[in-house]
């Protein structure tokens, strides 16, 4: 029985400085059930600022605020420059005596004195008693400068024409230039 142990004392000697090579690993088993889960860790530092975003679109306009106080007047303006300066021998004409108007045209022309040229001109209907008056249905059909430039003439019809109604046409005349 000493052999033995000796024996056993020689391979347990042996063994524990010479190892035995290890097996090839056999196949993985199969994995265990999931464990719970393990506790939060500490929260990290604050990570540096990201880029800007890009703009949005604008939002809705809000309603409309009520009206301020009036402001307090502001300095006076200074003096404009003066106006132009009408031609020289302004007048107006009228034409004399007023058209009777008796049919449903009415003619009136206004001349200008000698020496003198339209540059534009009006007209107007008066009533028996000289007042002006509007007629509903007037209808111009032509108020212009005569082609001569010698004066100013007006047509026009109407339904309402009358023994009591008159055309009268009005002239603006000037100087003539020459040259």
């Amino acid at each position: 029985m000493i052999r033995f142990v000796a024996i056993g004392l020689f391979v347990c000697a042996l063994t524990a400085c010479h190892p035995l090579p290890e097996a090839p690993a056999g196949p993985p088993g199969r994995p265990g059930p999931r464990g719970s889960r393990g506790p939060d860790g500490i929260q990290g530092g604050q990570g540096p600022d990201g880029d800007p975003g890009d703009r949005g679109p604008p939002g809705i306009a809000g309603p409309d605020g009520s009206t301020g106080e009036t402001g307090p007047a502001g300095p006076q303006g200074m003096i404009g420059p003066m106006g132009p300066v009408p031609p020289s021998g302004y007048v107006t004409v009228e034409a004399a005596p007023l058209v009777n108007v008796t049919s449903g045209l009415a003619i009136a022309t206004a001349r200008c004195p000698a020496g003198r040229i339209a540059l534009g001109g009006g007209y107007t209907v008066k009533d028996g008693f000289g007042q002006e008056v509007i007629l509903s249905d007037l209808k111009v059909q032509r108020a212009t400068v005569l082609d001569d430039m010698s004066g100013y003439e007006a047509d026009a019809s109407s339904a309402q024409w009358g023994t009591t109604l008159k055309l009268k046409a009005i002239a603006i005349c000037v100087i003539a230039q020459t040259g």
